[in-house]
């Protein structure tokens, strides 16, 4: 009886079989077999085997580009991890191992899979299948969770503003910050935390639609987390980290606008726009303390007591100048509408000699303006409390009394140092 074989031998070494247009072919060497066609045939025969219950397999091609797409992605980014899921390993059981392999001979499935999904994949499967069924059973310690530490370091600042270690607006910041590191990696675990993991993290935030003092904020506020990691030898600190960072733009940077620059931009303006402009450097507000403000305005007093929007801190009374009394009692009923328009919440808009418009020093830069006046100046040590700064849980004594007359000789100092007479 003629031998029978389902391949062709070449003299190189190989084994072809041409099947509907597309060629096959595996070596001598992968079949583990020594050269020659009477010795090889066997071997040849068994993986033809298997290839053809690949080709002919029930799985549809979409089903096979799914799964393909699964692996190649699962495997390279977490083998063994948080990632497993019962569906998921079901896929790499099921779909690709069975299914795929169908009536394959257990010899030839080392060859058969790596047609299929690429060469060595059968090694990074199989470990795959090993492990897949305790992984997904055996619940990940949540201590080990990014997520579950997330949650404790947030405990532990939120102590330190207990404490008066830490202002609130910061804690603001830092819920923030960790929110999107939770949301996109909390389920992973800390082990995950590597050079290349760093890197990835670090492409994502440079690709996110985020002003570079957001990326910059966000990225300090993340490496003190894996910073708190290392100190409690979760993670060894990923060399990367301190090689990576997000510098703050020169346009970015707090310039202070000068006394011409304000005079001329309060010139050009006109009603509410005019008192906005007096707010802003009368008591450092930002957009959202302006549109806040009018309720807590006195006029007999010439006054606003309130606490910031911003920093939530005690109340602190701001001594009004009698140009911003002025503009509150005619316009300040007009402020709550003017919450997030350009003139408040980006910059102020001016016409320059030709008529045309133009942007100058964000409104914005006022508050920076008034601190530093403030700062050299003898009311230094009001500071704090003149912009609003001052930390919850700070007695109301201090700054009752003479010291509150000292706060409105510093009020009138900052009118001075803005031009006016």
């Amino acid at each position: 009886m003629p031998r029978e074989f389902a391949m062709t031998y070449k003299k190189d070494g190989r084994w072809v079989k041409m099947h509907k247009g597309r060629l096959y072919e595996v070596s001598c060497k992968t079949l583990g077999v020594e050269r020659g066609k009477l010795v090889g045939r066997v071997a040849a025969n068994k993986w033809w085997e298997a290839q053809f219950a690949i080709i002919h397999s029930t799985v549809n091609a979409e089903q096979k580009r799914q799964a393909r797409q699964f692996l190649t992605a699962f495997l390279r980014l977490h083998p063994i991890g948080s990632e497993v899921t019962v569906e998921n390993a079901e896929i790499a059981k099921t779909l690709v191992i069975t299914e795929l392999l169908d009536n394959a001979h257990e010899t030839n499935v080392v060859d058969a899979t790596d047609t299929l999904l690429g060469s060595g994949k059968y090694a990074e499967l199989r470990q795959l299948a090993d492990n897949v069924v305790n992984v997904v059973h055996t619940p990940v310690e949540s201590s080990r969770l990014i997520g579950n530490q997330i949650d404790r370091w947030l405990q532990q600042q939120e102590s330190r503003v207990k404490n008066r270690q830490l202002g609130v607006g910061s804690l603001r910041c830092y819920r923030s910050a960790m929110a999107v590191l939770n949301d996109e990696h909390g389920k992973q675990r800390v082990d995950a935390v590597t050079n290349d993991w760093i890197q990835d993290l670090f492409n994502e935030l440079s690709n996110a639609d985020l002003a570079a003092t957001s990326k910059c904020n966000r990225w300090a506020v993340w490496y003190m987390f894996f910073d708190h990691l290392d100190t409690l030898d979760l993670i060894a600190m990923p060399k990367l980290l301190s090689k990576l960072s997000f510098p703050r733009t020169a346009d970015e940077k707090k310039a202070v606008w000068t006394t011409d620059e304000y005079q001329a931009a309060l010139a050009e303006a006109a009603g509410v726009k005019r008192l906005v402009l007096l707010i802003a450097a009368n008591c450092s507000f930002y957009a959202s303390d302006m549109a806040e403000c009018f309720k807590h305005f006195d006029p007999k007093s010439g006054t606003i007591s309130m606490a910031r929007v911003k920093t939530k801190a005690r109340h602190v009374v701001f001594h009004l100048w009698p140009e911003t009394v002025a503009g509150m009692n005619a316009h300040g009923s007009e402020l709550a509408s003017l919450y997030g328009n350009e003139l408040v919440d980006g910059k102020v808009k001016m016409k320059n000699k030709t008529g045309s418009w133009k942007f100058v020093k964000p409104l914005k830069n006022l508050r920076h303006t008034s601190q530093s006046f403030i700062h050299n100046s003898e009311f230094v040590q009001y500071k704090g409390y003149m912009c609003g700064l001052k930390e919850q849980g700070i007695s109301e004594t201090w700054y009752s009394h003479e010291c509150q007359a000292r706060i409105k000789a510093g009020f009138a100092h900052l009118r001075t140092c803005y031009g006016f007479r």
